[in-house]
């Protein structure tokens, strides 16, 4: 494990001091907040949310010849029932804190407290961007945090509450798909009955609602293709070191930063133990592998969805170094 954290660093430094590395991000370069806003506005004065949808993505100039283009509505549908969409703000930014807070109780049984505290300032840390009220309209922001908390109440025994806010998450954005699969198979594989027919029910359920959406999508003349050719690019490291800068950090960080905290996140993240060791690990890594094969240039704010974890890995890097060296020198 240590030579391929050595690797992953030597290759990922190489990579972000290239001449095409990954370039710096600010929340001015970030603008689909505009669509999606406008979209809840109509939603909430009781326009259809497909034709909404339909009239803001093609003026907006969105590509609307895949499914995946269109967002599920239940993001709309949401803010479309507050006050105001802004209300969803101070909303996003109670979750944000509450994921620090459920950092420091994962670690409660396991790690002293300067090391609970300091998890709980890397996650809050890391969602810097929620400062910003049009990130509200990003749907992978919600849906990291939620994927997130779900993770840290299933690491407490709160299996079921944590299987529902997991696929709260999965209803806002596909991209918690791998979160869910690999939750209900781990669910299924340790026979928590329970757990594990939340889990595909849930599933079963976003299939029905997904199958609609794409109806809804075909009706309204698009192509509505299923495939994810769009987004099949092989950008490998390099855009997996791009999503990294949605850490908030790293928004403005050297290059060569990328490489090194990707590299102390992964390793800090053995530093868990258990069952919740191994759904963080295979959840990080199935990203990881899943935006090295998908995922344009442009796409580097999925980046969101498994930030919570990555910032609990860096926190976690002096114990998860420490049991690698540990290993390494027992052998």
């Amino acid at each position: 494990m240590l030579i391929l954290a050595a690797t992953l660093l030597e290759t990922g430094l190489a990579i972000s001091l290239s001449s095409d590395r990954p370039r710096p991000i600010t929340t001015a370069q970030m603008t689909d907040h505009v669509a999606y806003r406008h979209i809840a506005l109509r939603v909430r004065a009781r326009e259809s949310y497909y034709e909404a949808a339909s009239r803001e993505l093609r003026f907006h100039h969105f590509p609307t010849r895949s499914v995946f283009n269109w967002r599920t509505p239940l993001y709309a549908w949401s803010l479309g029932a507050l006050p105001a969409p802004e209300v969803a703000w101070p909303l996003l930014v109670a979750i944000s804190l509450t994921s620090g807070l459920m950092a420091a109780l994962l670690m409660v049984r396991d790690f002293p407290r300067p090391a609970r505290l300091l998890a709980m300032l890397s996650v809050i840390v890391a969602s810097g961007w929620c400062l910003h009220p049009p990130i509200a309209f990003y749907t992978e922001v919600w849906c990291g945090h939620l994927i997130f908390i779900s993770l840290c109440l299933a690491s407490r025994g709160w299996l079921v509450v944590g299987a529902a806010i997991g696929l709260l998450a999965l209803f806002l954005r596909e991209l918690a798909l791998p979160y869910c699969a690999i939750a209900a198979a781990i669910a299924c594989a340790t026979r928590r009955r329970l757990e594990a027919f939340v889990w595909l029910l849930g599933l079963l359920a976003y299939g029905f609602y997904f199958a609609r959406h794409h109806r809804e999508v075909a009706r309204l003349g698009t192509v509505a293709k299923l495939s994810g050719d769009d987004w099949i690019a092989f950008g490998g490291l390099k855009f997996l070191l791009a999503t990294c800068r949605m850490s908030f950090p790293l928004a403005l960080a050297p290059a060569w930063l990328l490489a090194i905290y990707l590299t102390l996140s992964l390793i800090g993240l053995f530093g868990l133990r258990g069952e919740i060791g191994l759904r963080t690990g295979l959840v990080v890594l199935t990203y990881a592998l899943a935006f090295s094969i998908v995922g344009q240039d442009f796409n580097s704010y999925w980046g969101w969805v498994y930030t919570p974890l990555l910032s609990l890995g860096v926190a976690l890097s002096p114990y998860g170094l420490r049991n690698l060296l540990t290993c390494a020198f027992r052998h």
